[in-house]
């Protein structure tokens, strides 16, 4: 059966992704990543001195904008990552704000969402958002890589894909965003093991949550990747792992002005 080139590919199952999300917060999320970026998108709107009235929060996993910068606006709708639809429930040139943190890089139909937003924004509105971006744990993704070729002959994705900061620049353009601002914060963090890492980034950025999943069993690949740290990593013997947290655009912050 061929497949509809019109139709986004299926990257991620999001009833699967709920359910860890779920499972996550209920074990205690862990919110660095997500207070270092909603202070930084309240810092960047504390320097625009416009007044934004009607404001959207598009999927963020925590209060993006607490008081007393949401007593800036006049409402503030907050959409939920809470269903398998990327459909958003908004009204066209209903808003004059867009804000999203950690929430775009879970999305299968991410032009089509910026489109949605695009199209919900007045002109001269404006979208702030964050999302992890390409280089976001490249040192797991390459320990679980060298782990499962030696362990199964073989390689299959055990982190979810994230967009590149070029890639993430066109697509704004592409949705009709004017003056589109793309810009990364790269942050390291150091972890115990690459078991501790999973457990710490789950809130954020949950294993792949795909379709094709790999029929090897789970148990050896992790525990191999974690054996050699110090060489899989790069890090001096007896350190703990490293492990790169890459917020480009959506890796940490993007922003667009829609068009007059």
């Amino acid at each position: 059966m061929t497949s509809n080139p019109s139709t986004a590919p299926i990257l991620f199952d999001r009833l699967l992704l709920l359910k860890r999300l779920e499972r996550a917060r209920k074990q205690g999320a862990v919110t660095f990543l997500f207070d270092r970026v909603a202070e930084d998108i309240g810092d960047r709107l504390q320097a625009v001195m416009r007044k934004f009235s009607d404001v959207a929060d598009v999927w963020s996993p925590g209060e993006l904008l607490p008081k007393p910068l949401s007593e800036r606006f006049a409402s503030i709708t907050r959409l939920a990552f809470d269903s398998e639809s990327e459909k958003l429930p908004l009204e066209p040139e209903s808003l004059d704000l867009a804000v999203s943190a950690l929430a775009l890089h879970f999305v299968n139909d991410l032009p089509g969402v910026l489109a949605q937003i695009r199209r919900a924004l007045r002109p001269d509105g404006l979208l702030l958002a964050a999302m992890l971006g390409g280089d976001t744990l490249t040192e797991l993704k390459q320990s679980f890589a060298a782990a499962e070729a030696e362990c199964e002959g073989g390689v299959s994705p055990r982190v979810a894909p994230f967009a590149d900061l070029r890639d993430v620049g066109a697509l704004l353009q592409r949705a009709g965003f004017a003056l589109p601002v793309t810009d990364v914060d790269r942050v390291v963090v150091r972890y115990d093991s690459a078991l501790s890492t999973g457990a710490a980034r789950r809130p954020a950025a949950p294993p792949c949550c795909g379709w094709r999943k790999s029929t090897a069993s789970d148990l050896p690949i992790p525990t191999a990747a974690s054996a050699p740290p110090s060489i899989s990593s790069g890090c001096p013997a007896g350190r703990r792992m490293r492990a790169s947290q890459s917020r480009s655009s959506p890796v940490r912050r993007k922003r667009a002005w829609r068009r007059r």
